[in-house]
């Protein structure tokens, strides 16, 4: 199989038996691969390559191997520690291709350890991942100032995080799309990362369970690199978060982002399912989605008067904390969401709605529909700003309707169960 422009690592010498040490081998492949003017692929044909340091590439190839679990056998490669990178693709103009392969480690990761799966620096544009795992690792698939990146069918299962998207480098920082892929964070790790200015994640189908992050964006410090600027585009389409800590988490963010048809089930605390943070400036929209027993609810805290958030639909059902908790300068619009049998947490009784002490904004709430939670409306004593609310608040089984202070304006009107007022 060495004709044709296909360069299979047994030719090079690799043995494939998870006991001989195949790096020469295969790095001698990747090289021989690199010198062909019109490309190559490396082949890994079925077995278990051990590698002890990292494999580098540094021109356009096709890097595969003969998938998961064949009738031919599968390809692993077996990285000998959890300290190195195992693939480091970088400064390449244009194409990459991975396909059909695992990298696993034999023994789970522990606190110290820092390997990455794949590492990709500053690959202007193009590159492709199909039905490639990372197990065991410490960190997944470091997508590092590189543009036009799209991975399908990939499942990570690490310890520190599973994909970060972000521009640390120099090169270009535009478009990531992930369909159909899924981060086991061994209850410690976060999910899909975007961070220090990379411009746009769009997720499909993706998946984050056992996370303390499940969907994260920050401009903030993560392994000694400086915090740089605010990530700009965040989509999340028919996505979910199971048994997280947070299922997702705006800590910066400017933009646009969509968040559709996402599901938050079996969290694993109270603090907020959905949160969007103080330092968020972006316009963000949460369609028909779901958060569930187990989880908090969503919690709003922009400061800045820029940020416009559009809840449209969902339901929020059998949480122990408020149903959505609303803080900061920024305009919020709730409509048709349904929020159900609220449970009793740490001995407080939770609100549908609560406006936080902070508030200054400014918030609309239509056709907005609750069922059995202890206050409906609840506005704390500090809070100041305008808040409306219109047609069909449905109040069932509430021990009160609006609570409020004397500082915040209310206008209410065709609410059911709630006079006129304002």
């Amino acid at each position: 199989m060495s004709g044709n422009y296909i360069y299979n690592v047994r030719d090079y010498g690799a043995i494939g038996d998870g006991i001989s040490d195949d790096t020469k081998a295969i790095q001698d492949t990747i090289n021989a691969a690199q010198q062909n003017p019109y490309g190559g692929t490396v082949w890994l044909s079925g077995g278990r390559y051990l590698v002890s340091a990292s494999l580098e590439i540094t021109n356009s190839i096709e890097f595969r191997g003969n998938g998961q679990q064949t009738i031919n056998g599968g390809t692993q490669i077996v990285p000998k520690t959890g300290n190195f990178t195992v693939i480091h693709a970088h400064d390449i103009q244009y194409g990459l291709v991975f396909s059909g392969f695992d990298i696993k480690r034999g023994v789970d990761p522990v606190a110290f350890d820092t390997g990455v799966g794949i590492h990709i620096q500053n690959v202007n544009v193009n590159t492709r991942i199909t039905n490639v795992n990372v197990f065991n690792m410490a960190k997944g698939f470091y997508v590092d100032s590189s543009g036009g990146v799209v991975a399908e069918n990939c499942k990570v299962r690490v310890n520190k995080w599973g994909w970060r998207v972000a521009h640390d480098s120099t090169g270009n920082s535009n478009a990531t799309t992930l369909v159909d892929c899924s981060v086991d964070g061994m209850g410690e790790a976060n999910g899909f990362v975007l961070a220090n200015g990379y411009n746009s994640l769009n997720t499909t189908r993706c998946y984050a369970s056992s996370c303390k992050y499940g969907f994260y964006s920050t401009k903030m410090e993560v392994d000694g690199i400086t915090p740089g600027t605010i990530p700009m585009f965040y989509n999340i389409f028919f996505g979910g978060g199971e048994q997280c800590e947070q299922s997702i988490i705006f800590d910066d963010m400017g933009g646009v982002c969509q968040i559709s048809q996402f599901f938050s089930l079996s969290g694993s605390s109270q603090k907020g399912a959905i949160v969007f943070g103080e330092d968020v400036k972006a316009l963000i929209t949460v369609t028909d989605s779901s958060i569930s027993p187990g989880n908090g609810g969503i919690v709003v805290k922009s400061n800045h008067q820029s940020a416009y958030i559009s809840i449209n639909g969902g339901i929020i059902h059998g949480i122990g904390s408020d149903g959505l908790q609303v803080g900061g300068n920024a305009k919020i619009n709730v409509n048709g969401l349904v929020i159900s049998e609220l449970l009793e947490h740490g001995g407080r009784k939770p609100s549908g709605i609560r406006i936080l002490n902070n508030f200054t904004g400014i918030g609309s709430f239509v056709g907005v529909g609750q069922n059995n939670a202890y206050i409906g409306f609840e506005v704390d004593e500090d809070a100041s700003g305008q808040i409306m609310i219109s047609a069909g608040y449905f109040l069932i089984n509430f021990a009160e309707g609006i609570v409020n202070n004397s500082n915040i304006q209310i206008m209410a009107r065709g609410v059911n169960g709630i006079p006129d007022q304002g």
